[in-house]
């Protein structure tokens, strides 16, 4: 069979056609003729050559007892010979499917001929050509394995030169002429219905046969994707069947077990993996039992390596339900499990670091705060005159080391709220505030600056906006440092906007908006990280880089969240954004 490799022109969906019992469409028709075995053409033709060689042989004797050749007998004689001639070449040239036809219904042809051409040369009777004539209608369909119209036409002719012979040369009444006319066409119609139903049949086993070569192959080039997927996986993956044997191991379960050139198919996991197999016998029968089975193991493998490994059992269940097998995948562990610890150590190295790195910066602010309060206490004392009249000069130093000392005194503060806010320690008192009141005491703080900068705050009251539930030196510290921040970006002659409002969902944002230079998206992030500053505060006069990470800090112990938006060259807007919660 060639099947596989014709069935590529085949459509399992090709029609037979009613009156031909052919392929509607030329290709499967002429895949199913080359299926066909030319070996059985050329076993009718040699067939047909003997016929052929007794019917020579016959007319030869004949010959003899005839002073003359009539022009029937000639043409009889002629025309066997060309039957011999081409039956001979076809069969000694292994001729193609077409040719084998051809040469079969030329067969016929000449037979059909013959059977007009007999009656002119012999008499019907004595001769019995009757009854060869008939022996053509009822077996030629069955040895002639050729084209289903043309076999037909040729019996057709036949069935009529048989009921001509019938009502001219035989003496018979009417009743017995119609018998044996009805007996001739009814050989005609029984064969012609038989090979229409044999070519017919042939025709949809070639169809079924070539739909299933066409489900192997595809099946065959299937399980060669698979299987290259699997052999190409860094994992072990094998089928186990019923009986724990087993059917199939990928390349890497070959490497890990040395079964590299070992026939492994229908071996017992006991003979492949003996070491192995005792301490995960359980684990295979529970697979066996229908169980999903995953776990983990410490395995000395015969490669050499101990690894740390993942196994899962997934059963397989036939379409009644039964567990036929299971499929095994074992995943080396021992590289992540290594990296994850190591992570791990890590990760906890830098916590501790952390945590040293705060309790530093806590007990350091500690430290410096006293002695600066008191550079700051008599530096205020020395500026109400306490300590006598002052100089203009020494008036001015004094002021900026006021200004110093309060400006360092507030970065103390802010790093000492840092540090308890990444311990955990930060502790809020919550009471309800007017928030827009809040906002207004917080202007003052910025007054100064903004005025340097020829910029307008614009504060927006909001009617009937509810009481906000947080820390109200807290809430003051995110305003003002927020207001710092959108002051000290905006641009000359700018606005900076702060309102409060109430969304529907319940929470109240308060937001301050300026028209600075903005922020990329990819910014952002980095002015929530402490001691970061982006390239926009650098350009408006840098900073410590610890404003919007201790506001984040902060909303989040209030349970709320910072928001910024911020669009290149048309501002920042950052909000404080209280849960519904807040609110009273």
């Amino acid at each position: 069979m060639t099947g596989i490799s014709n069935s590529t022109d085949f459509d399992p969906g090709d029609k037979i056609h009613w009156l031909t019992a052919e392929f509607i469409t030329a290709k499967p028709e002429q895949a199913f003729r080359e299926e066909e075995a030319p070996a059985q053409r050329r076993a009718i033709l040699f067939l047909c050559m003997i016929i052929i060689l007794i019917g020579v042989s016959m007319q030869i004797i004949f010959d003899i007892k005839q002073d003359t050749l009539s022009n029937a007998l000639l043409a009889t004689r002629v025309s066997m010979y060309l039957s011999l001639v081409f039956a001979a070449v076809a069969v000694i040239r292994r001729a193609h499917h077409r040719y084998l036809d051809i040469s079969i219904l030329i067969f016929g042809a000449m037979a059909v001929l013959q059977s007009a051409l007999l009656i002119e040369i012999a008499d019907p009777v004595a001769f019995s050509l009757l009854a060869r004539n008939i022996a053509i209608v009822a077996f030629a369909h069955f040895i002639m394995p050729t084209r289903f119209i043309g076999t037909t036409i040729l019996l057709l002719v036949q069935t009529i030169i048989v009921s001509h012979q019938i009502l001219t040369y035989f003496h018979l009444d009417t009743v017995e002429q119609l018998s044996l006319i009805t007996i001739t066409l009814a050989l005609f119609l029984a064969g012609t219905f038989s090979r229409w139903q044999r070519e017919v049949s042939n025709r949809r086993r070639f169809r079924a046969t070539s739909q299933r070569d066409t489900y192997l192959q595809q099946l065959s080039e299937s399980e060669g994707k698979l299987r290259l997927v699997t052999d190409s996986l860094p994992i072990f993956i094998a089928y186990i069947d019923s009986d724990e044997r087993v059917q199939y191991i990928n390349n890497s379960g070959r490497d890990w077990y040395c079964l590299q050139g070992v026939d492994i198919i229908g071996r017992t996991l006991e003979e492949l993996i003996p070491s192995d197999y005792k301490g995960a016998a359980s684990f295979s029968r529970a697979a066996l039992n229908g169980e999903d089975v995953h776990f983990e193991r410490v395995v000395n493998y015969p490669d050499g390596k101990t690894r740390t490994v993942d196994v899962t059992h997934l059963p397989h269940f036939n379409v009644g339900g039964e567990v036929v097998g299971y499929f095994s995948q074992t995943v080396d562990m021992t590289d992540s499990k290594r990296t994850a610890l190591d992570l791990n150590n890590a990760r906890r190295e830098a916590e501790a670091a952390n945590r040293s790195k705060s309790e530093f910066m806590a007990n350091m602010s500690h430290e410096l705060r006293t002695p600066l309060n008191a550079v700051i206490g008599f530096s205020s004392a020395m500026a109400a005159g306490l300590s006598g009249e002052l100089k203009d000069k020494q008036k001015e130093y004094i002021g900026d080391i006021q200004d110093s000392g309060e400006h360092l005194l507030s970065l103390i503060n802010d790093l000492l709220d840092l540090s308890k806010i990444e311990a955990g320690k930060l502790e809020i008192n919550p009471e309800a505030v007017n928030v827009d009141e809040q906002i207004e005491r917080c202007l003052p703080f910025v007054k100064e600056q903004a005025t340097k900068g020829q910029i307008r705050l614009n504060h927006t009251t909001a009617p009937d906006l509810p009481m906000l539930v947080a820390d109200q030196r807290m809430l003051r510290q995110m305003i003002v440092n927020l207001l710092s921040n959108a002051v000290k970006f905006s641009l000359e002659n700018g606005k900076v906007k702060i309102f409060a409002l109430l969304e529907s969902t319940g929470r109240i944002t308060i937001s301050i908006s300026d028209d600075g230079p903005g922020m990329t998206a990819e910014d952002i992030p980095k002015a929530l990280t402490p001691f970061v500053q982006t390239e926009s505060s650098m350009i408006a006069g840098g900073g410590t880089g610890l404003g919007l990470s201790l506001v984040k800090g902060m909303m989040e112990r209030h349970g709320g969240t910072l928001e910024i938006q911020s669009v290149v060259g048309q501002g920042t807007t950052a909000s404080l954004c209280f849960p519904a919660k807040a609110t009273e």
